[in-house]
């Protein structure tokens, strides 16, 4: 439901972990880690591909010309929640090293961090703290359901959002509730 092109491979359902595992062995075999990106398109996926409405946050345009995305239930958030956890688990079957929530560029996440494309009033909109209750319930989740045995890495470009004043010593609160063992400020 969320492809954003016709060449990305998804961990959408486990038929897909033997083919992620043949390249994953590989980068393996030669010394590499392997992270791979999760992400839902939202308002930029390919509807002719994925064959489903764009969704959003709000019902605001990712970009100009763009069609208008349904705006998600609070049972669909949950549902996307839990997707975002198993495909984790999929990759960590197929033997990944990490996983790279993607949070920019106008995808789903985006669209929950932006107070431009934010306007819920529900507990995913308004303030900062309820805008960024998405991606922490999804951070949470993977780290459950993983066991904490693979590494998140977090994807968010600035042109997401204008940065508020404190964001950095949220951004290190965040920091050090899920990476205790890192020490230091590098913001």
């Amino acid at each position: 439901k969320s492809k954003g092109g016709p060449r990305k491979p998804c961990l959408f359902d486990d038929s897909v972990i033997d083919s992620f595992k043949n390249v994953i062995d590989a980068c393996h075999a030669e010394g590499a880690k392997v992270s791979v990106q999760l992400q839902h398109a939202g308002p930029d996926v390919n509807q002719k591909i994925a064959g489903y409405p764009l969704v959003a946050a709000s019902p605001i345009p990712s970009k100009d010309g763009h069609p208008t995305p349904v705006i998600l239930t609070t049972e669909e958030i949950y549902d996307i929640i839990e997707a975002y956890g198993d495909a984790a688990v999929r990759a960590m079957k197929a033997g990944i090293d990490a996983v790279e929530l993607h949070c920019a560029h106008g995808y789903l996440v985006s669209t929950f961090i932006s107070p431009r494309t934010n306007k819920r009033v529900d507990e995913f909109g308004g303030c900062f703290e309820n805008r960024m209750r998405f991606p922490r319930l999804i951070i949470e989740n993977i780290k459950k359901k993983t066991e904490g045995k693979i590494a998140i890495i977090v994807d968010n470009s600035p042109t997401v959002m204008l940065l508020p004043v404190g964001i950095f010593d949220f951004l290190q609160d965040i920091d050090d509730y899920y990476f205790p063992q890192v020490t230091g400020n590098y913001f």
